[in-house]
């Protein structure tokens, strides 16, 4: 696969797809991962929504869609210089009538930096990728799936944001298997996030004032384990000065990642204590463990099971998904996965049940139900 920044780890975990090429020393490089497909959801239990069932045509059923491109130019010392600019978009627009989704409503919503990378380590500034949120992505056992995953609860619920704009990164230089990760972000003008988050912030970052992250990953003959901690900053009521707020609280969390192979099955565990402070206070945990099986080249499967719970309204959600991919060529995977979430706690609690942003349906549930999805789709990358 060729190298692209979060995408070279999110399409990584994917396993999707196959890489194709190898990217030139210097030059401009464009890639590009598309995911559409049609999923049809079913809400039961009490108080249903209007409508409690739905078949629609959704973007990013499995991974986000997006497109980039890359310059990269040798310069002395052994040191290449390079530019990343990435967009996340949808390929319908989704229920609130604009194009948010998989990044927030901002140009380059993915991706908008400038990275050296050499002997001494890769250094990354501007619009990029959370590294805590690339240690989910390691040890999720169904790759983050849009669907019937980890990512509706930490990242929704536990307001774990995928990008972090302004930020600077640091990544150490692999040492007898040990890579150590360091972010910082700093203050920039907030975003919005659009209407019925509510539980969680978003996957997108919006409203970050400024915060850190840390990870470390480590790699042993067929264990690989991956460990990080973020803080999050979110700004009060802002008064006329945009970059200022009244008052502000704080969100942190710690993120643990295990995978061990098995050939032909990969085992992953993910684990995360998460503590939020903006809008309510709540401390949500949430692991989920499961494997992943690769029959032959073409057909890969996976399946995971999850838990997550809250400790205020006594909320609780259970995971139960699997998906199959098929690869048509080397760029094309055929992909079938089928997740079912069943949520409880105190009435007038509700959980997000899936990661994807684009449904005509409801995004949550309220206690006392169950969600189930089938989704189908096809995914296209080009790296």
């Amino acid at each position: 696969m060729k190298k692209a920044g979060k995408t070279r780890l999110a399409v990584a975990s994917l396993g999707l797809v196959s890489s194709v090429g190898a990217y030139a020393a210097d030059g401009v490089s464009f890639y590009a991962l598309i995911d559409g497909g049609v999923a049809s959801s079913n809400i039961s239990g009490k108080s249903l929504p209007t409508p409690s069932s739905k078949t629609e045509f959704v973007t990013g059923g499995y991974a986000p869609t997006f497109a980039g491109l890359k310059y990269e130019k040798a310069i002395e010392g052994g040191i290449v210089a390079g530019a990343q600019l990435e967009q996340g978009f949808l390929l319908t627009p989704d229920n609130s009538g604009d194009r948010w989704g998989f990044g927030n409503g901002n140009i380059l919503n993915r991706q908008a930096n400038l990275y050296l990378k050499g002997s001494l380590g890769n250094l990354v500034v501007g619009t990029q990728p959370n590294i805590a949120f690339n240690t989910v992505l390691l040890g999720d056992p169904r790759f983050g799936s849009n669907y019937g995953s980890s990512l509706a609860m930490i990242d929704i619920g536990g307001k774990l944001n995928t990008v972090d704009d302004a930020s600077i990164s640091y990544t150490a230089p692999t040492f007898s298997g040990l890579t150590l990760a360091g972010q910082v972000v700093t203050q920039s003008k907030t975003t919005s996030v659009p209407a019925g988050v509510g539980f969680g912030q978003g996957p997108s970052g919006s409203g970050i004032n400024h915060g850190a992250r840390a990870s470390a990953t480590y790699t042993y003959e067929k264990f690989t384990g991956g460990l990080a901690y973020y803080t999050s900053t979110i700004p009060g009521t802002a008064n006329s000065d945009p970059t200022k707020s009244i008052s502000s609280s704080r969100d942190s969390g710690t993120i643990l990642a295990l995978t061990y192979k098995l050939e032909p099955v990969t085992l992953k565990f993910i684990g995360a204590d998460q503590k939020v402070a903006a809008t309510s206070s709540y401390d949500l945990k949430t692991w989920g463990l499961g494997a992943v099986y690769a029959l032959g080249a073409k057909t890969t499967f996976d399946a995971g099971y999850y838990e997550s719970k809250v400790d205020v309204g006594n909320i609780k959600t259970k995971t139960y998904a699997a998906g199959v991919q098929y690869k048509l060529t080397s760029n094309i995977a055929l992909y079938g996965q089928l997740a079912r979430v069943e949520a409880k706690g105190d009435a007038g609690t509700s959980a997000p049940f899936n990661f994807t942003w684009t449904t005509t349906l409801t995004n949550f549930l309220s206690a006392g139900q169950t969600a189930s999805t089938a989704n189908v789709g096809l995914l296209f990358s080009f790296f």
